[in-house]
């Protein structure tokens, strides 16, 4: 990907300062949650209920969260 905007765009440009910064950060963020959901649900009924049944903990922390002050 970086090969094709960098010849389509040139090494300096806007698009490529903006792409290496998308590679930089994008993994960091991905790891950032506290309670990472997996990527790969499992089968078994009862580890997925497990999950479930942590949903509202996970949720905790965006469901106090406000803008007012």
């Amino acid at each position: 990907m970086m090969e094709i905007i960098e010849s389509r765009f040139g090494r300096f440009s806007y698009v490529m300062k903006k792409y290496r910064r998308m590679m930089y950060w994008m993994p960091k963020f991905k790891t950032m949650n506290p309670y990472p959901i997996p990527w790969i649900l499992p089968n078994a009924v009862s580890t997925l209920l497990t999950y479930l049944c942590y949903l509202p903990y996970m949720m905790k922390i965006y469901m106090d969260f406000s803008l007012a002050t």
